[in-house]
């Protein structure tokens, strides 16, 4: 194990267009080329570690996470390495609970539950603010179309 003993996982997340992957790629070689040991997951990557899609109900789908989420932190607690992985917390799973009409309070309980699975992991959150929401909200509407 290396002597490094910051976060394991690191989250980049923000709106379509905000620059999560320039960010997360970023982060993942600025701590390589600090001697410690990282990699970077990109959201579309297939397959993808943690993300799936709703291929059921939202219990289901949420229980799937939280499994794929617990399977995926035990092997990165024994790896040397550090996880830059983006958009997998609010722009996918959180978005696809708002999409499926769960309702606030049940996703709140959700994200802290997933949230108590990366804990041992010290997670770091990097949320890319976008200086213009309504124009970065008509992207994700217009993209939200094409795919559906």
């Amino acid at each position: 194990m290396s002597a490094y003993a910051g976060s394991k996982l690191i989250i980049v997340e923000g709106l379509t267009g905000s620059g999560k992957s320039i960010m997360a790629h970023f982060i993942a070689r600025q701590l390589g080329y600090n001697h410690i040991p990282a990699f970077w997951v990109h959201e579309g990557e297939d397959p993808h570690p943690v993300l799936v899609d709703l291929q059921s109900s939202v219990e289901d789908y949420m229980e799937v996470m939280l499994n794929r989420w617990a399977e995926y932190v035990d092997r990165l607690r024994s790896s040397d390495e550090v996880c830059v992985m983006e958009a997998c917390f609010f722009n996918n799973l959180i978005e696809t609970l708002l999409i499926h009409n769960l309702d606030r309070t049940g996703i709140i309980q959700y994200a802290d539950r997933l949230a108590g699975v990366m804990e041992s992991l010290h997670p770091t959150l990097v949320y890319l603010f976008q200086e213009d929401l309504e124009q970065a909200l008509k992207l994700l509407l217009k993209l939200c179309m094409i795919v559906w």
